[in-house]
């Protein structure tokens, strides 16, 4: 088992953005998410500032897309259930595709935590939870309640017990950008499904705000261990990392 702090996310490359059609570009002028206030223009499919308010990269120069801007996109059919996208940190990113060892270790970490949870909890699979900037999409998310308390809004941070990622090509996007949008809204417990190195990280205590939130904590656990799952400071119950792996 080892410790160490979360990875200090880099930048989201360009390539892992969600590029716009002119069309779209001018239906956010329709529908008011972008205003001449904003000062931007469509470049390679990019809302850029003209002038950037930051000019310490070349990704400052995007503009980012507020959580209710994101949900106007959808609503406008700019974004559609074609789209396969997240808010992450303000921006619109394009989701990894699946492959089948992706999809059975899912399934693991569903049926594990389903048999797992106390009453008063529920796990949801691949669904949105919102946060203050981002809206992702977490491979599972422990949240109090039943499926049915959430036909009217996707679950807010402190409804969020756990986040789970599973992780193969995603891996560098789930430790950091993942895990800056995790820590910054203080989910108390985030687990990476590592498909890759065969492990979970288990990632706990968030600390800080914005760009500077991390984790305090990381724990690896191995084939042959058994996580804690902690809900509310209590240990609820052992979750074999055998079983998350697929």
């Amino acid at each position: 088992m080892s410790v160490s702090t979360l990875p200090t996310p880099a930048s989201l490359p360009y390539a892992a953005l969600r590029p716009f059609s002119v069309e779209e570009y001018h239906r956010m002028i329709e529908v008011g998410i972008l205003t001449e206030q904003d000062k931007v223009e469509l470049i390679s499919g990019y809302v850029i500032f003209k002038n950037p308010p930051h000019k310490t990269s070349p990704f400052s120069a995007l503009r980012p897309f507020s959580v209710a801007e994101y949900h106007q996109m959808i609503g406008a059919e700019i974004l559609t259930t074609e789209d396969k996208v997240e808010l992450l940190n303000g921006y619109v990113v394009l989701k990894m595709p699946r492959n089948p060892p992706h999809d059975t270790s899912v399934m693991g970490v569903f049926e594990s935590l389903r048999a797992t949870l106390p009453v008063g909890w529920t796990v949801r699979s691949q669904c949105a939870v919102t946060l203050a900037i981002s809206e992702p999409e977490p491979d599972a998310a422990v949240v109090r309640g039943t499926w049915r308390d959430f036909k009217n809004h996707h679950p807010y941070p402190p409804e969020i017990g756990l986040v789970v990622q599973v992780s193969d090509s995603s891996l560098r996007l789930d430790r950091g950008e993942k895990g800056l949008a995790y820590s910054a809204a203080g989910i108390p417990m985030y687990w990476i499904v590592n498909v890759v190195d065969q492990w979970i990280e288990v990632y706990t205590e968030p600390t800080g705000a914005g760009q500077d939130a991390s984790y305090a904590q990381r724990h690896d656990y191995r084939p042959g261990d058994s996580i804690p799952l902690i809900l509310d400071g209590i240990t609820v119950g052992q979750v074999a990392v055998r079983d998350l792996l697929g």
